[in-house]
């Protein structure tokens, strides 16, 4: 398994997630080399006027992704741990935050010997249970899924807690009465708690795939296609989908050709896991802030020819060994991609049934968030795209609203004139490690007072349309702080200290936990109370 490291130069050790680890060795990590900075101070030196207002505040610009905790005791990292022996870790982990958060585990997973101080499994399970990414506004606004009528074929299914609202037809070819995939699949697509589309009508093959013989899966097209004859329009299954693709490697890859054929031919769309990027969500993040969205760490394919799709970071049903949920770490795959993608697929085609299959992935692609050089699924931009085509601008105008009232601001303030480039590095890698609010820096030379600093924080947050967290100030900046209307903290310090400072923040032992999202720990002048970041 192909696994990143960090760059140690920059950000070994500096930062911690509270239910994640220290870069060192840890699971969300984020980097900056200065540059958001740095490129000011070489582009505006000191005998230039102050930068122009409209350039002033921007966002962090930040590299995060998964890294490789170390092993202990015969526990590897980003293993599973969910199923049967493998579910009690009878390694002590008290000191190994950083390696129990890699791990893939179940609801009856069990450490006898030590879990870390301030791991919740439980609280892990249920957080990765959403979505993610606005799709709750779009259950909001009612777009569930429901009034269409959909397919997947996948590995056998049984009864749980998560399909008790679904209209679910099943079909097993098999002579296995469940399976985990099954489970995972189902409730990523229609789940009541976890699904992008539980409202959907869904008719479910459970199908041998562990027989590797495509000519099992051909015959659940047919099957598809069969009934479709025998409902009335309108509520005629209109797409199916696979967590797995056409492989030349299988047997009977001509025959499921001709199925996907035969099934086109019959209107019905089909849909494979291929074509799509594999992402996990940072643990414990702000899951509407598509900047917490890595490539898995198995992930070894291109980051700009694909939009990527969350798998991992996520929750799945589950009834083997009375194992109810599992929390995927990492390595969902891309078979956890395909449900929450069909789910959206769904929700489009209810709106505009016109939509080909060619439509829908070039508004995919055109709506997709921009990270870097990733292209990230935009559900509420796909959607809203969807609906604007269907002259329903209205509606697509609330959903963008609604999404953008969601976002979550920290603006970070300073001079870089008067800090150097290790400041600003040290600095950039503290941000970098914020994932539960938008970072967005502001440069204090384009302004002459808190007066005018004000207005324009004021003016920008109602543009953004969110929920401003607070305002960290770095430096000597000698302005009066509280006349801001949301909270503040400031690190008032000179140039050519904020290494040294962050080298003894990270080793300091007496640091606030409190869950209050953006409360200045009185012990240090930093939002290190946040719900998601503190120092060890």
């Amino acid at each position: 398994m192909r696994k990143r490291l960090l760059a140690v130069c920059l950000v070994t050790g500096l930062l911690l997630v509270l239910t994640g680890c220290g870069k060192e060795d840890g699971l969300p990590s984020g980097k900056t080399d200065g540059s958001v900075w740095t490129d000011s101070i070489h582009d505006n030196p000191a005998s230039e006027p102050a930068i122009a207002m409209e350039d002033a505040i921007l966002p962090l610009e930040a590299e995060r992704f998964l890294v490789a905790p170390r092993s202990v005791g015969g526990i590897e990292p980003y293993a599973d741990h969910w199923f049967r022996d493998q579910a009690r870790i009878n390694v002590d982990l008290s000191e190994e935050l950083a390696l129990t958060y890699s791990l893939t585990v179940g609801d009856k997973t069990t450490f006898p010997n030590g879990s870390p101080q301030g791991y919740d499994m439980d609280a892990l399970l249920e957080w990765g249970k959403a979505p993610g990414l606005n799709v709750d506004v779009l259950h909001e606004h009612g777009f569930t899924g429901k009034g269409a009528v959909i397919a997947y074929v996948d590995q056998p299914v049984a009864e749980h807690e998560q399909f008790s609202d679904l209209t679910l037809h099943y079909t097993n070819n098999t002579d296995s009465e469940s399976s985990m995939h099954g489970l995972a699949v189902l409730s990523l697509l229609a789940g009541k708690d976890i699904g992008t589309a539980p409202g959907a009508e869904v008719y479910y093959y459970g199908d041998a795939s562990w027989e590797r013989d495509q000519a099992s899966q051909a015959e659940c097209l047919y099957q598809i296609i069969e009934q479709n004859k025998a409902l009335p329009e309108g509520e005629k299954i209109t797409m199916v989908g696979f967590s797995n693709n056409i492989n030349g490697d299988v047997k009977n890859e001509d025959v499921l050709r001709e199925a996907v054929a035969a099934c086109e031919e019959a209107g019905i769309m089909v849909w494979f896991c291929g074509e799509y990027g594999a992402a996990v969500f940072l643990p414990f993040s702000d899951k509407d802030d598509f900047h917490n969205l890595v490539s898995d760490v198995w992930w070894s394919g291109s980051l700009s020819d694909v939009v990527f799709v969350p798998e991992a970071g996520r929750t799945t049903a589950s009834v083997l060994d009375g194992v109810n949920y599992i929390y995927w770490a990492f390595n969902g795959g891309l078979s956890w991609a395909m449900p929450y993608m069909l789910g959206l697929y769904a929700i489009a085609n209810e709106i505009d049934p016109s939509r080909t299959q060619s439509d829908l992935r070039m508004l995919v692609m055109d709506t997709a968030y921009k990270n870097g050089n990733m292209s990230i699924i935009n559900p509420v931009g796909f959607i809203a795209a969807v609906l604007d085509g269907a002259c329903r601008s209205d509606e697509a105008d609330a959903l963008r609203q609604d999404a953008a009232a969601q976002e979550r601001y920290l603006y970070a303030v300073m001079d870089p004139m008067a800090m150097n480039e290790e400041d600003l590095t040290a600095i950039g890698n503290y941000l970098a490690a914020i994932t539960d609010a938008q970072v967005l820096t502001v440069d204090a030379r384009a302004f002459s007072s808190m007066t005018d600093l004000e207005a324009a924080l004021q003016a920008d947050a109602v543009q953004r349309g969110g929920v401003v967290c607070g305002v960290q100030f770095f430096g000597t900046l000698d302005w009066d702080h509280e006349q801001l209307p949301w909270p503040t903290a400031n690190l008032p310090l000179a140039e050519g200290a904020y290494t040294d400072f962050f080298d003894q923040y990270k080793a300091a032992e007496d640091y606030s936990k409190t869950p209050e999202v953006f409360a200045p720990n009185p012990a240090w002048p930093l939002f290190v109370g946040s719900a998601q970041i503190t120092m060890s």
